[in-house]
């Protein structure tokens, strides 16, 4: 084993969120990050590893990574090259399904789980969107947003809804959000949302507390 600690999360929106709010927490926590490709490498012992699962496995109809008969090969890596191994992934619609899913899925492979985060909240229903739609700093783009949604469905019942990914994305630019390009050299959060805008984000929301919770209950002493 090599690396300290891994959090294991679904995609590069996640991967940017979870960096930045443990940065938020923990102000030296940016120092200690390696990359997925430098785990391996004996020098980084103390170091904390945010990776994401990677792309569903077609073949298995489409099956999440982290859900199926057995852990695809670069995440046992992740686990045989970690001291602890944290999952931070979405509830989805099923919370307590997900959980026995992704616990079940990883004992099948062998590997342990130290802990499981299901966003928003780790007991509801929902996404990472969930969660960011909580802790927005403005609601009133929310308002004109579902406005937009009435529109839709007063128009054309054929029309499509715009789902929770659209309606980040809009809140996002309506407040005239920009990127943050050379923020954290090439990983995900260059192309991402910059979290520490206050006018933006609340990171203090107490939508944030489970969360906060997990993070200081598993990493205080790593």
């Amino acid at each position: 084993m090599t690396v300290a600690a891994a959090i294991i999360v679904e995609g590069g929106s996640d991967d940017c969120f979870v960096r930045q709010y443990f940065g938020h927490l923990a102000p030296g926590f940016a120092t200690r990050l390696v990359d997925r490709d430098e785990i391996k490498n004996p020098a980084n012992a103390d170091k904390i590893v945010v990776c994401t699962t990677g792309k569903e496995n077609k073949k298995n109809g489409g099956v999440p990574p982290l859900i199926g008969e057995k852990l695809p090969s670069h995440l046992l890596s992740v686990f045989d090259n970690s001291k602890k191994v944290f999952y931070v992934v979405d509830a989805d619609d099923k919370p307590a399904k997900r959980r026995a899913e992704l616990l079940a899925t990883a004992q099948r492979s062998g590997a342990e789980v130290a802990g499981v985060f299901l966003l928003p909240n780790d007991t509801n229903e929902g996404t990472l969107e969930d969660l960011l739609e909580s802790i927005s700093a403005d609601r009133g783009v929310y308002e004109c947003f579902e406005q937009y949604e009435e529109c839709l469905r007063g128009k054309n019942s054929e029309y499509k809804q715009p789902g929770m990914k659209a309606k980040i994305y809009a809140y996002w630019k309506a407040r005239g959000a920009k990127t943050r390009r050379k923020a954290f050299g090439a990983n995900p959060c260059d192309r991402e949302r910059n979290y520490s805008d206050e006018n933006i984000w609340d990171l203090e929301s107490p939508a944030l507390q489970p969360l906060r919770d997990f993070f200081l209950r598993h990493f205080s002493d790593i």
